[in-house]
C-alpha cells in the first residue's frame, strides 16, 4: 500500500537538496534527478513542493521518463481526485 502524503508535507520539500513534486496524484522525490532532468535543473526546482501536473502534461515525456518516475515515487497525495476530462 502506498504512503498517503498531505500537500502540506509536500510543500516543505521545495529546495534543490530536498525536492518533491506531485503529478497526477502521485508524490515524487526528484531530489536525486534534478541534475539529470533534460529540461534543466530549474524546472524541477521551480515546481518543488507543488502539484505540477498541468506543467508535466504540457510537455511530451519519453517512456524512459515514465520508468524513472516509478523509481522516484514516494506515495500518493491525500485527498487527490482526478480531474474529469470532458
Amino acid at each position: 500500500m502506498s504512503r498517503v502524503i498531505d500537500i502540506s508535507e509536500v510543500a516543505q520539500h521545495n529546495k534543490e537538496d530536498d525536492c518533491w513534486i506531485v503529478i497526477r496524484g502521485k508524490v515524487y522525490d526528484v531530489t536525486e534527478f534534478i541534475e539529470e532532468h533534460p529540461g534543466g535543473e530549474g524546472v524541477l526546482i521551480a515546481y518543488g513542493g507543488t502539484d505540477c501536473t498541468e506543467q508535466f502534461e504540457s510537455v511530451i515525456h519519453s517512456q524512459a521518463a515514465t520508468e524513472i518516475m516509478k523509481e522516484l515515487e514516494k506515495g500518493v497525495l491525500k485527498g487527490y481526485k482526478p480531474k474529469s476530462k470532458l
